[in-house]
């Protein structure tokens, strides 16, 4: 599958990326809640190429 993958010129990747997370909520240049989780999971699959690259 990576060699067709290469060959038709597919790009794609998928990272996990574990730890902690903060989310905050801002109002007028003013954070008014925050809230924090110590085991946080993000995932971010990226398919084709990136726009930088294509001609």
């Amino acid at each position: 599958m990576r060699i067709f993958a290469k060959f038709i010129g597919f790009e794609g990747s998928y990272l996990r990326f574990e730890g902690t997370a903060t989310l905050e909520k801002i109002k007028n240049c003013v954070v008014i809640e925050s809230v924090t989780e110590d085991s946080a999971v993000w995932e971010l699959m990226c398919l084709g190429k990136a726009d930088a690259d294509r001609k």
